[in-house]
Formats: C-alpha cells, sequence, structure tokens
C-alpha cells in the first residue's frame, strides 16, 4: 500500500483491515518501513481510545474517578495493553464501536431534534467506515443507531433518518463484503462454523474486571447477619460439592480444577504471561502456583460479593445523591446496549476459535454495569484498593509486553546468526511472524486457514500455512523434540522471573 497504493492480502484468515492499512501506510512514509513503525500507528488508536473511553463512561453517568479507574482498568490490563504493540485489529474495531456508541449517547441526550438527527448520521457513518478495519465492529451500525433511534423514537423524523441510514450502511457492508471476496488471496471465515463454547476462557473477563469487582468485595456488608448468611452458605455449599467430587472423582477433579485457576486461559494472557505467535517448545511460568490460586480466590470472592448485592440490592441504601447519576436511565442504557451485546456474543460462541482479546467489547458492557450499581448502591467513589490492582495489573502488562518484545528480539538474533553463517532463510523456522514473511517473500502468499487440528509433536500449528521453508533449523523456547545445532542459544533477560532466558537454536531431522 505504501509503495503501490494497492492493497494486495496474503492468502490468510483475516479481518478486511480498511483504514487501518492507510494507518500504517502513513507511518511507513513518514519513517520508512519496518514492522515496528506499522506497529506503533495502533499506539495512537489505543491512545485515542483510552481518551474516548474515559468521555463514554462519563456520559452514561459514572462520575470522572470512577471513570478515570474504570478506563486504567481497560487500558492497562494485561490484556489491552499489548494489544496496542501490535497490528491487530482488536483495538482499531473497538474503537469504532466507542465511536459510535458516544455518538449514539450524544444523539440521547441532545437538546433538539436536529442535534439528535446530526448525532445519529455521525454514528452510522463513522461506524460505516470504521468497521473497514474489524467486520464485527459494524455491529454498531446495525445494531447500536437502531436501538438508539427506538430509544428516541419520540422525536421528529429520528425513525425515517435512522431506518435510511440503516439501509444505506447495510449496502455499503455488503459492498465492502462482495469486494473483500473478489480480492486475491482474501479469505475470510463463514458468519456461523458452529457453538465454540469454552466456559473456562470467558471466566477471563471476570479477571480483568478485579479492579472494579474488588470494591464490591471491600464494601460487602459483612456486619449485616443477611450477608454473613448467604456468603457463608454459599461457601459452605461449594466446598462440600468440590469435597463431594474430590472423592468420588479425583482425577477428573483434578482436571476440572484446573480450568479455575487464574488467567483462565492457555491463549494469548497465560500462566507463561502474553504471547502471540512465538516459538515453539515450553515456556516457563510466570505465574506461580500460589499466584494463581490467590488471583482465583480474590476474583471468584469479589464476583461472588457482587452477585449478593446485586440480589439484595433493595437492602442497600439508594445513594441518589451520587455524581452523574441519573444522566441516562438504566433502561435507556439496557435498550442501547442490550442488543448489540447479545449479537456480539452470538458471533462470538459461533467463531472457530475465540480468544481473549474477542472480550474488549464485552468486558467494556460488563465494566458499565458494574460501576453504575456501585455507584447507585455501595459507594461514589471507588476504594484506594482499585488503585492498587490497576498499578499491579498495569505492571504485570507492562512486563509481560516486555518480556515478549525481549524474547522477538532473541529469535531475530538467532535467525541473524543463521543467516550470516550462510544458511537460507527458507532453511530457518523462527516462529509465525518470521515465517509468514518468508512464506510470502517467497510465494506471495501463505496457505488459506484450515479447520484446526492439533499437530503432532515437534510440529508447529503454523507449519502447514507455510510450505514454501523447508526448516533444517528450528527456534525454540526449550530444549525439545530435536537436538541442539552447532549455533549456541541466545539469551535474554525478562522482567518476570526466570529473569534469564534463552531462545535454543535446534537442527531439525531431515
Amino acid at each position: 500500500m505504501a509503495d503501490t497504493g494497492h492493497l494486495v492480502y496474503n492468502g490468510w484468515a483475516t479481518a478486511m483491515l480498511g483504514w487501518q492499512i492507510y494507518l500504517g501506510a502513513l507511518f511507513i512514509k513518514l519513517f520508512g518501513f519496518s514492522f515496528t513503525a506499522v506497529r506503533a500507528s495502533i499506539l495512537l488508536v489505543g491512545m485515542a481510545t483510552a481518551a474516548l473511553l474515559q468521555r463514554v463512561f462519563v456520559r452514561i453517568g459514572v462520575n470522572e474517578w470512577n471513570s478515570t479507574l474504570a478506563t486504567l482498568t481497560l487500558t492497562v490490563s494485561p490484556l489491552f495493553l499489548p494489544l496496542t504493540f501490535s497490528f491487530m485489529t482488536d483495538v482499531p474495531g473497538f474503537f469504532a464501536i466507542l465511536v459510535c456508541l458516544y455518538a449514539c449517547i450524544r444523539a440521547i441526550q441532545a437538546s433538539s431534534d436536529r442535534a439528535a438527527i446530526l448525532w445519529l448520521i455521525f454514528a452510522a457513518l463513522s461506524n460505516a467506515i470504521g468497521g473497514t478495519a474489524r467486520q464485527i465492529a459494524w455491529l454498531g451500525v446495525l445494531l447500536l443507531v437502531p436501538s438508539t433511534a427506538w430509544v428516541m423514537r419520540r422525536r421528529r423524523g429520528v425513525l425515517v433518518v435512522a431506518a435510511a441510514l440503516w439501509v444505506i450502511s447495510a449496502l455499503f457492508i455488503l459492498g465492502c463484503m462482495h469486494w473483500f471476496k473478489q480480492q486475491p488471496y482474501s479469505v475470510s471465515e463463514p458468519l456461523f462454523v458452529g457453538i465454540h463454547y469454552r466456559s473456562h476462557t470467558y471466566q477471563a473477563l471476570l479477571l480483568f474486571s478485579l479492579p472494579i469487582l474488588i470494591a464490591f468485595l471491600a464494601h460487602y456488608p459483612i456486619r449485616q447477619r443477611w450477608a454473613r448468611v448467604q456468603a457463608g452458605t454459599i461457601v459452605v455449599a461449594v466446598v462440600s460439592i468440590g469435597a463431594f467430587c474430590f472423592a468420588i472423582w479425583p482425577r477428573e477433579f483434578h482436571s476440572a480444577s484446573q480450568l479455575l485457576l487464574a488467567p483462565f486461559s492457555d491463549d494469548e494472557v497465560s500462566p507463561k504471561g502474553f504471547e502471540l505467535g512465538g516459538f515453539p517448545g515450553i515456556r516457563p511460568d510466570v505465574l506461580s502456583m500460589g499466584v494463581r490460586i490467590v488471583l482465583s480466590l480474590l476474583t471468584f470472592a469479589a464476583f461472588l460479593a457482587f452477585v449478593l448485592s446485586l440480589v439484595n440490592a433493595s437492602r442497600l441504601k439508594n445513594l441518589a445523591g451520587a455524581d452523574n447519576a441519573g444522566q441516562i436511565s438504566n433502561q435507556t442504557l439496557l435498550r442501547v446496549l442490550g442488543p448489540f451485546t447479545a449479537g456480539y456474543l452470538l458471533l462470538q460462541v459461533t467463531r472457530a476459535a475465540v480468544f481473549e482479546r474477542y472480550f474488549l467489547p464485552l468486558l467494556f458492557v460488563f465494566l458499565i454495569f458494574l460501576l453504575r450499581f456501585y455507584q447507585a448502591r455501595i459507594a461514589t467513589r471507588l476504594p484506594v484498593l482499585t488503585i492498587m490492582f490497576v498499578i499491579l495489573f498495569g505492571a504485570y502488562g507492562v512486563a509481560a509486553l516486555h518480556d515478549v518484545l525481549a524474547a522477538d528480539r532473541a529469535g531475530l538474533e538467532a535467525a541473524d546468526h543463521l543467516r550470516e553463517a550462510g544458511v537460507p532463510r527458507n532453511q530457518i523456522r523462527a516462529g509465525f511472524p518470521y515465517d509468514a514473511w518468508t512464506q510470502i517473500e517467497l510465494t506471495g502468499y501463505l496457505l488459506p486457514k484450515r479447520p484446526w487440528h492439533s499437530p503432532p509433536d515437534c510440529v508447529s500449528w503454523w507449519d502447514r500455512y507455510t510450505p514454501a521453508i523447508h526448516g533444517r533449523y528450528q527456534l525454540s523456547y526449550s530444549q525439545s523434540c530435536f537436538p541442539e545445532s552447532e549455533f549456541p542459544p541466545v539469551e535474554y533477560t525478562t522482567w518476570l522471573a526466570p529473569h534469564h532466558q534463552k531462545i535454543y537454536i535446534l537442527k531439525r531431522s531431515k
């Protein structure tokens, strides 16, 4: 795009990329071609997302203090922060949804019919363009805008304008999808692959919400008899059921209990840190079993405190004087966000795979209702404990990002050693990004994505998509499967223990 002005896909199942491509091309024009320059473009989008996110929270009735902490909870989390240093479409897609929602809220709160219609038009047009980066963001114009129009149906001309906007946007989306399918080497996944339900992965939503959820635990009315009885009953019941299952099915209990340990996943955010691509082999855990158990107990205890507070809302004092309370009613918010959330969830559980990064919009919606209820029934301001958890999560996110980049630099250094020794690039397997770039340089495309099957031992999952590489040497996190080559491993330092790690250069069998 930066050199020729033409967009060419590479054969991999991908989002459409749209306006994100032009942003990346701009950074290449400004700073020259490098993957670092392209990835840096998303940092700007991440910063804009953080600023807009805070204003959306305020607009829906959350006070400035709580809005700022909620924004930090999401944007410095180990989930969001590393994504802002990649060229993946999750952050731009989330930004497109936020822009649309902000405009919808402004339309609802507009003082005149004309202003409301103008905001609605901006919401639809901005989302139609914004969704070209990540198609699921089009749920904004397809669901958020019609829901907002229905809320404002008593305003003059709103329904007519909304209907016209929906038809125009739908035609635009169909045109974009038709264009995308006509592009050489463009691959899109079916809309509905099948029900893909991984309950333990969705628990990560609770973990990433912990800085806010912990406030419910801190303010839980333990001095009230009803609060002690209800919490005690649930704890005793859970422990009793767990003990019974352990006694009857010890092996199954051990396997199931692993799914209840934070961070509740082995994908991007796992006990080994953050991972996107990476290398084969076994990485050491950076979260000890003790830390995982403590995080799990805190997450479930905080969520239990929230649920019990919600169930017993009538027993709690109504904080009518809370800052910004009443700007937009719960009923209106539910009508606007309900269809969007249901549609987003439906498209997630019917995908070929579910990853934590897909949870960003769901996490945002969950935080909205957490904060609204907290301000209305618990306290007007989040406690200092929330600040502590935001700092802890942010520090972990920064450290995890550093370690990912450190491993990537070590991998590049190892690959450079092989190239300097005269090893052709197509004889080196150095992780998915490196191998994919090699395949694209040699053939112009990757093999199309296929249904997932667990690869055989010692074979990377991406090997079958890069057949132009006949890897005589393979980089690995550990000494596994293949013997070490004549080249020494490359050492690198991480911020999360163990601090001294290596990228091994293994020699694959012919």
